[in-house]
């Protein structure tokens, strides 16, 4: 089996390099290589995976007044199942959902907090990038195991991925057109069984300009007309493959900015080295900064006078109205929700608020623009749900899967790759004809 990788891994690289019109033979032979070392009764359908990061359910079932030009993820809407909503992972951020996508579980799982990992600075901290901060097994890793070939473009936490024999991360995350070209090469070049594709400009428009702006209309507008070419080049040579159409969170459209660790420093939880508030000096309690809701850190999480202190001090704060406070969610709830455990509390804000990372100066601010992260369940703040479209052969077409659980997903592709993923937790979906 090692010298079948390396077989494998060896033709490949010299695809890639040097011989693309080698491609179809070579790695013909190489499939049905692997596949007679595993005595497969069941083939490995090839898998390709589109991430949409920012994407609504509500641009294509919404009023239609409202929906963007989108051709081609309508036709697929039509043409395979669909989710009505899509439930994903708190907190409601990029990093975290998309490590739920290739791995089926919640982030107390699988590692990835939130899109920056905690730190009690007065600067926010480098973002998760290193696949190694994913603890559970990956879609990748499943399909490597089982011999199969693997690429990546610009998907997040994949720094590093060994897992992945083709991991482009490096470049204009947002040039959507480059994103399908690269793509449409590893496609007719490599054939991988498995191939991730992430298409960010969507969420950056509507985090500049807000949701349903023109600007974020047009990102994703050209991000269909992309994934129309990228579709076509993938049936090509996946005639068999199955083509899964998703996304990590919606978006609210936010006019308020609460500087929470302000209000924390007020009240002796937060202490700097001088007056700048430039760096932390010491802390008792701290927002983990999340987006449209924050988790409070606890620097003595046994400490019970310390809670019931922070306790007394958030149900004041949320009494203030500039504060934009929804709910304070104790710890007793958040038991089930796949939380880190590190969160002791999480501060809801209501719709149209985002938590600001200001150490000085106004607490609450007027803003312009759009946010994710808020505290989401199956009937709470459904602005964050996500999205879901499977397409192939076998898949009914014009089916509504409802509401569905986002950990659902991976384990519904692991089955048409043929390949184990013990870790996850919810059961593949039903979308046979």
């Amino acid at each position: 089996m090692n010298l079948l990788r390396i077989m494998i891994g060896a033709t490949c690289a010299l695809l890639l390099a040097q011989a693309p019109s080698l491609a179809a033979s070579s790695l013909a032979q190489a499939d049905e290589s692997v596949s007679q070392a595993h005595g497969e009764e069941k083939p490995h359908r090839p898998v390709l995976l589109v991430s949409i990061d920012g994407f609504s359910p509500d641009s294509l079932l919404g009023p239609e007044k409202d929906r963007p030009n989108l051709p081609v993820l309508r036709g697929l809407l039509h043409e395979g199942s669909h989710a009505e909503r899509v439930v994903n992972v708190n907190p409601t951020v990029t990093n975290p959902n998309h490590t739920t996508l290739v791995t089926g579980v919640s982030p107390i799982e699988h590692g990835v907090f939130n899109n920056r990992p905690f730190a009690a600075t007065a600067r926010l901290p480098e973002s998760y990038s290193q696949y190694e901060a994913i603890k559970v097994p990956t879609l990748w890793s499943a399909a490597k195991e089982a011999g199969l070939r693997t690429a990546s473009l610009y998907w997040p936490v994949t720094r590093g991925a060994a897992p992945i024999d083709v991991n482009i991360n490096n470049g204009d995350s947002t040039d959507d057109e480059q994103i399908t070209r690269e793509a449409i090469r590893i496609i007719t070049e490599y054939r991988p069984h498995l191939l991730t594709v992430h298409y960010v400009s969507h969420d950056k428009e509507q985090h500049a300009h807000g949701p349903g702006s023109a600007e974020g209309r047009a990102a994703l507008e050209r991000i269909d007309r992309e994934i129309g070419k990228l579709v076509a080049a993938y049936r090509a040579q996946n005639p068999q493959g199955v083509i899964a159409i998703a996304s990590d969170h919606g978006f609210d459209r936010t006019t308020r900015e609460v500087n929470l660790n302000i209000a924390f420093a007020d009240a002796g939880l937060i202490t700097f080295t001088d007056e700048t508030r430039s760096e932390v000096k010491s802390w008792r309690a701290f927002a983990w900064y999340v987006g449209g809701s924050a988790m409070v850190v606890l620097q003595d999480p046994g400490n019970r006078a310390l809670e019931a202190e922070v306790a007394t001090f958030l149900g004041k704060l949320a009494r203030q109205p500039e504060a934009g406070i929804a709910a304070i969610l104790p710890a007793e709830d958040l038991r089930h929700s796949g939380l880190s455990d590190q969160a002791r509390f999480v501060i809801a804000l209501k719709p149209g608020y985002r938590m600001g990372n200001a150490m000085k100066g106004p607490f609450s601010q007027a803003y312009a623009g759009g946010s994710h992260g808020a505290y989401s369940t199956t009937n709470t703040r459904r602005d964050m749900h996500a999205a879901l479209i499977l397409v192939g052969e076998g898949i009914a077409a014009n089916r509504n899967l409802g509401t569905i659980d986002m950990r659902r997903i991976a384990p519904t592709l692991a089955g048409f790759l043929h390949v184990p993923l013990a870790a996850a937790r919810g059961a593949p979906l039903d979308v046979g004809e």
